[in-house]
Parts: C-alpha cells; sequence; structure tokens
C-alpha cells in the first residue's frame, strides 16, 4: 500500500486521534528514517529495523470489553510496541490496565502519547 493511500484510508476527521495514529502508521511503515528516530526516541535499538511493520485500530476480545488499540508496531507478525495515543482524551489508569491483561502484550514496549498528563498514572511497564 502506498504511503498516500495508508493516510487517507478510513473515514477520519483531520484532527483526531486517529488521525494521527493512522499517520504514525504509515510514517513508520514507510519511511526508515521516521522508523529509526522514533525507536530511538522510545529506548529501543534501531538496528534490525526492516521486519517490523505497524498497524493501527486494532480489537481484542477481553472476557468483560473489548480493547481497541491505537497502534500496535509487529515484528516477524508477533507484537512488539503497544501505543495508546491520546491527544484528545484523557489518559486513565483504567485504560492502560485494561491493555496490560491482553496476554500478547506481555513482553511487548508499552508507550503512551499524552498531549497532556490528566491523571495521577505511574505505571512500570507504560
Amino acid at each position: 500500500m502506498s504511503y498516500l493511500k495508508e493516510i487517507l484510508t478510513g473515514d477520519y476527521n483531520n484532527y483526531n486521534e486517529d488521525r494521527l495514529s493512522q499517520i504514525c502508521c504509515a510514517s513508520f511503515n514507510h519511511s526508515y528514517m521516521f522508523r529509526k528516530v522514533f525507536l530511538r526516541t522510545i529506548n529501543l535499538d534501531s538496528k534490525s529495523i526492516s521486519n517490523l511493520t505497524a498497524k493501527t485500530q486494532i480489537s481484542y476480545g477481553l472476557a468483560k470489553e473489548d480493547a481497541r488499540v491505537d497502534i500496535i508496531i509487529y515484528k516477524n507478525s508477533k507484537p512488539f510496541i503497544v501505543i495508546e495515543n491520546k491527544v484528545d482524551a484523557p489518559l486513565t489508569s483504567w485504560q492502560l490496565e485494561k491493555y496490560d491483561k491482553i496476554r500478547d502484550f506481555d513482553r511487548c514496549k508499552k508507550v503512551a502519547i499524552v498531549k497532556h498528563y490528566f491523571d495521577n498514572i505511574i505505571r512500570s511497564q507504560w
């Protein structure tokens, strides 16, 4: 899929968290430099990055509720980095705890991208 097609897929408003997640994924998937800088920013080794791909709006079913993850970066088709994007809405510990219950994410690096720090969230995994 081309970069522009990946950015424009979906019916998202221009200024919305879902659109930002989509732009982030497209940039990660199509720009070696973006991928390298992003990984360095979150303190991960950026040496072997060719086997990484990003996807957005991935749904996971939990026992009591569903979880829709903003961004997952896969390494060899397995979740490697989980990203929660909170630009418009408040970040709450409840949402991060919900993601912590997903077994596929046990060994993942977890990152929250926030515009404002809303809740007194101190999480060692995030």
